[in-house]
């Protein structure tokens, strides 16, 4: 080759890789290979195979076929081939290859489908791993030119593809699978770290042992005298009993004391005459005191119906109109009285996020007003029995006693942080995906 014909292929080797430079895709760069490789060599077609590994060949793409069907006869005859000579001792290096050489049954079909002539061009990564190569097959023999031409745009391609591929060859893939290996090993490893369960639940601030100021006797609630979570002093009115149906029943208490009296007197002076209307007077005394207890019975009810505080502290209860006009039974709770710093965590914990607790366990307390200081406490009791909550679940009670010198407002609510004992790190991560898989399995 020599003159004008030598400077076209020099021209047409540059336009060529070019080409392979500004392909943007494998499908892209698949297209130019199998088809454009025409105007440097003439052959009829030209099949690209992508190479995965040793036994391993998957059809890229065909010329002048827009997209090979995988599962075509054809096709698949040029996977068992690819297959065949990619494994040959010859499968790294250009050359024609002998159809002799092809197992007996693939020999019979290379007239069928191909032309008579075929080279493999093996295409490579810039470290020199395999990973795909070109079938040309043509009518004419192949000359030594040709051979040299295709070798060279061969290398340009295969750098072009590899680059595509985000492959940088066998070293990579062999660093990158090591990689894997590690990383998954390091993370299996992982799972195993004890760490400390911990679970979050709504808490709130109560009165530790507080006074229950409960109903002295059965009646209507007339009037609240303190406001709710405010301090009251020993002594202090607090509520009132509505007193109309006692003034009532004191008044005729009364007058039936004076009648039984009466009438007791008017038969002690009959019975100095009459020997019967005596008989009569043991029995009226008696009614004479049967009237004088039901008297002072309700006598005592009225000095009853203003309770007063038993000691200090503030005044727990919800809402004043919520027992003004309720009728309540003797014993019934009306209200607390707790020290405004006597202070315990009450916690509801549901029964969904609920770890293995141990009484002693830290708690912090995280409140919805200052959040970002916390407060320290310790678990000092575990309800066994789970409970609905205000809100609705079902839920576990806890208590826990507030450290030392730490002092918090009644009432006050935020979110408890509580430790439970230590367990394996993909128990923690995984323990309600497990918990859901028990109840699914069955076991």
């Amino acid at each position: 080759m020599e003159g004008p014909a030598q400077d076209r292929a020099y021209l047409t080797l540059l336009q060529l890789e070019k080409e392979a430079r500004d392909a943007s895709s494998n499908e892209a760069l698949g297209y130019t290979m199998v088809n454009r490789a025409r105007v440097l060599v003439p052959y009829r077609q030209a099949i690209l195979f992508r190479l995965h590994g040793k036994g391993d060949a998957q059809v890229q793409a065909i010329s002048d076929v827009p997209t090979p069907d995988q599962n075509a006869p054809f096709v698949r005859w040029l996977k068992r081939i690819g297959k065949v000579i990619a494994d040959g001792e010859s499968g790294n290096s250009l050359h024609e290859v002998a159809v002799r050489a092809l197992p007996e049954r693939d020999q019979k079909d290379v007239s069928a489908w191909l032309p008579a002539h075929l080279v493999w061009c093996p295409l490579s990564a810039p470290d020199g791993v395999l990973i795909g190569s070109l079938l040309i097959a043509r009518d004419e023999p192949w000359g030594e030119v040709d051979g040299v031409l295709m070798g060279h745009i061969a290398g340009a391609w295969g750098h072009a593809w590899a680059a595509l591929l985000g492959l940088r060859g066998h070293r990579r893939k062999r660093a990158f699978g090591w990689g894997v290996k590690v990383t998954a090993a390091l993370f299996l490893a992982i799972q195993f770290i004890p760490v400390m369960q911990t679970a979050l639940a709504p808490a709130e601030v109560v009165g530790r042992h507080p006074e229950l100021v409960a109903a002295p006797m059965d009646g209507v609630i007339k009037t609240v005298h303190v406001a709710p979570n405010s301090p009251v002093s020993e002594g202090d009115l607090l509520f009132s009993y509505d007193d109309t149906s006692l003034s009532g029943r004191l008044e005729v208490a009364e007058e039936e004391l004076l009648v039984a009296r009466t009438a007791l007197r008017t038969a002690q002076q009959g019975a100095f005459g009459d020997q019967q209307r005596n008989a009569e007077v043991a029995l009226l005394e008696a009614q004479v005191s049967l009237r004088m207890a039901e008297r002072n019975h309700i006598h005592a009810q009225v000095a009853r119906k203003d309770v007063r505080a038993g000691r200090s502290g503030v005044a727990l209860f919800r809402e004043a109109s919520d027992l003004e006009g309720r009728p309540v039974a003797t014993g019934e709770r009306v209200m607390l009285i707790a020290g405004p710093y006597e202070t315990e965590l009450r916690i509801e914990l549901p029964v969904a996020d609920a770890v293995a607790l141990q009484l002693g366990a830290p708690v912090r307390l995280f409140l919805d007003r200052s959040p970002l200081t916390p407060l320290d406490a310790v678990l000092e009791h575990v309800g066994y029995e789970a409970e609905v909550s205000a809100s609705g679940v079902l839920s576990y009670r806890l208590v826990a006693r507030f450290a030392d010198g730490a002092q918090t407002r009644i009432g006050l609510r935020g979110t408890a942080k509580i430790e439970g004992s230590k367990v394996p790190l993909y128990l923690y991560l995984f323990r309600r995906p497990i918990a859901a898989l028990r109840q699914w399995i069955g076991f």
